[in-house]
């Protein structure tokens, strides 16, 4: 047949399938009508199909299917615009968010069948995310191209740039006192397949007009879906920035860091000219999907590491106009039984006043470190919760410590 390769090996007949490349051009992104947890949208599902303009055979004997989770839909093929080398399957796919989620990105599998196979460089998994038209909501979803990234998986030197999926979502639980949302992410480097997946936000920072957004994500995983291994102890930091529907003109910036504070993935670090430990991330142009900042109500809060509420002393919020140019490092385990230890680093040479405030807002102790040093205390601090709020030229960075 012309659709199949032939190989000889040792008098038996190798029959291997031809190998197409699948383009997915369906929903990123979409809003369902209500502004409840757990809706529904109709999402458009779709893939071109090429494959080598040398290669004999035709497309329209392929088969494609989406996988979400344990769903199977079959694309339908649309012979009125295929080409010699090109073909389009669609298919629609009704998106249910969970009923207590006001927010879902879903990994969809594209399976090339008949008498075609995947190419491995090709949209085999891709993110889509559906989310609630919720007034109090950042959320978003589609991709970029890694083609500045850096990092332990950025894009190797002589590798042509590839998609990297995202889809998040971040919201303020109904006290207001806590943060909810997902995060998740697909790189694609080296020739491998890595999606990068949290459930915990534990920071939140708007702009002043609710424009932009940092958000920062504990809990990371990070599965080699090509290898089978898996990687823990990273945190994500997410910048986003909403410039109003459709989205075309949205920006994004992901940082993923290893506990020792280097960079593990960097999405644009090879395009900043200062790129330093603190700020390796530039905020780049989303090549589709959409981002949408919708949180009117409070402009920063906190996740927490423990599964209590806990409502933080106004004595350590940072303020909304307060960056936070230099890095803090916790060293060991926190919570913790015994000492914490913080190790503090910064471009520049002022000191460093560390104030420890526990859950009443009251001070505890006051430390005055230099950049690079690592500092221990708490050894004999009462249990519970508290708050190292660290300033340094008037920009105060705060982060939650558990005394066990």
């Amino acid at each position: 047949s012309a659709n199949y390769s032939f190989t000889y090996v040792d008098g038996n007949l190798e029959v291997t399938k031809a190998f197409a490349c699948a383009t997915y051009n369906g929903d990123l992104f979409k809003n369902y009508a209500s502004t409840d947890p757990g809706g529904t949208a109709t999402v458009n599902l779709s893939v071109v199909l090429t494959k080598d303009p040398l290669a004999p055979g035709t497309l329209s004997t392929a088969t494609v299917t989406f996988k979400i989770g344990n769903d199977y839909v079959t694309g339908v093929p649309n012979l009125s615009t295929a080409t010699a080398n090109s073909i389009t399957y669609s298919a629609s796919y009704s998106f249910v968010v969970a009923n207590n989620l006001y927010s879902e990105s879903k990994e969809v599998e594209i399976i090339i069948g008949g008498n075609y196979q995947n190419t491995s460089t090709c949209d085999n998994i891709v993110l889509v995310t559906v989310s609630s038209m919720s007034s109090d909501f950042t959320t978003g979803g589609g991709y970029i191209m890694n083609t500045y990234s850096r990092g332990t998986i950025g894009k190797p030197a002589l590798e042509a740039p590839s998609k990297n999926n995202y889809g998040f979502n971040v919201k303020y639980n109904r006290n207001l006192t806590n943060l909810q949302g997902n995060f998740n992410t697909v790189i694609r480097s080296g020739g491998n397949v890595y999606h990068v997946k949290s459930n915990k936000p534990s920071f939140l920072q708007l702009s002043s007009d609710k424009k932009s957004a940092t958000i920062n994500y504990s809990n990371v995983v990070i599965q080699n879906r090509t290898l089978g291994t898996t990687v823990t102890g990273t945190t994500v930091i997410l910048q986003v920035h909403d410039a109003g529907e459709p989205g075309i003109n949205d920006k994004i910036a992901i940082t993923i860091k290893n506990a020792d504070g280097s960079i593990y993935y960097a999405t644009n670090a090879a395009a900043n000219p200062v790129s330093t430990f603190q700020n390796p991330t530039l905020l780049m142009t989303i090549a589709g999907g959409n981002i949408q900042v919708r949180s009117g109500t409070v402009a920063n809060a906190r996740g927490t590491d423990s599964q209590e509420i806990v409502d933080f002393p106004e004595a350590v919020k940072p303020t909304l106009e307060e960056a936070m140019p230099f890095d803090i490092t916790v060293i060991g385990a926190n919570p913790t039984s015994s000492e914490f230890m913080l190790k503090l680093q910064s471009p520049t040479k002022e000191r460093f006043e560390v104030r420890v405030i526990n859950q009443h807002g009251s001070t505890v102790e006051m430390l005055k470190p230099m950049p690079g040093q690592t500092i221990r205390f708490g050894n004999n601090y009462a249990r519970g919760t508290y708050f190292a709020q660290v300033r340094q030229a008037g920009k105060t960075k705060v982060v939650k410590l558990l005394k066990l």
